[in-house]
């Protein structure tokens, strides 16, 4: 026994949680230290460094294991009374307002922090990062250094993977066969995905070798810092170099190209 549950009592959405107390040292926790809430012992592993801060909450059935950490006034909840849901697992974080529940999973080296929301099958694994006030669900998949910030949304069967950032206003619902964003894609600003011919990632292959992403429903650019429209991306190109606004004008007149033919 790593943790006992205390007589130090709250009701939260009719749940009665118990403040926990470490009887051991482990991890950063030393014998004797208060941590956040539980609703029973099924929340939280008695083995590893798994451990629940602050004024976090964990309950219903949602269980926290192995090194994984809730923080702040996080939540981690889940409704069934048949199975396990919820789960935070590996060195996973979850902090600051966030909420994980329904059945999602979340583990790895993952964090998710900020007022984000991970709920019914989502899976956030590895190294990727949801934060600000994004939500992922459905049986979405973010995984490797992905990250969804800001008040994007990811659903449906997507996955997100690699060092793909989905930011802005985006929304990325994948279809039934799924929809997969990879390599160096950046989604930003009110971008909408549904399908892989929703956007287009290219490869800075003249100057810093870095990619960038035309998004189709808001015909905006991707490059870096920059976010804009084709006439901005050019104007700014050439304030650099002739060279390399001669190069972005040849993806400019590629993409042009591209929405003719979709046109006809």
């Amino acid at each position: 026994m790593k943790y006992e549950l205390t007589d130090n009592k709250i009701v939260y959405f009719g749940h009665e949680l118990y403040m926990i107390k470490a009887l051991k040292d482990f991890g950063d926790v030393k014998a004797g230290d208060f941590g956040g809430y539980v609703e029973h012992e099924r929340n939280l592993s008695q083995c590893g460094n798994a451990w629940i801060y602050d004024d976090a909450k964990v309950y219903g059935n949602a269980f926290v294991c192995e090194n994984a950490n809730v923080s702040e006034d996080a939540n981690v909840y889940g409704k069934s009374t048949i199975s396990c849901e919820a789960y935070v697992y590996g060195k996973a974080t979850v902090c600051g307002s966030s909420r994980v529940y329904g059945r999602a999973l979340v583990g790895g080296n993952a964090i998710i922090a900020g007022n984000a929301k991970v709920f019914e099958h989502a899976l956030v694994c590895e190294e990727a990062v949801i934060d600000d006030n994004a939500s992922v669900f459905g049986c979405a998949l973010i995984c490797k250094r992905a990250r969804v910030c800001e008040n994007s949304t990811v659903c449906g069967v997507s996955e997100i993977e690699e060092y793909a950032v989905i930011c802005g206003d985006s929304k990325v619902n994948g279809c039934e066969d799924g929809l997969c964003i990879n390599g160096n894609t950046n989604i930003c600003g009110d971008a909408i995905i549904k399908s892989e011919q929703d956007y287009i990632t290219f490869k800075n292959n003249f100057s810093s070798y870095r990619h960038f992403t035309w998004t189709k429903s808001n015909d905006k650019w991707s490059v870096g810092c920059f976010y804009g429209s084709a006439s901005e991306l050019l104007e700014k190109a050439r304030k650099e170099s002739e060279g390399k606004y001669l190069h972005y004008k040849a993806y400019v007149d590629l993409v042009e190209k591209l929405k003719e033919l979709d046109r006809k």
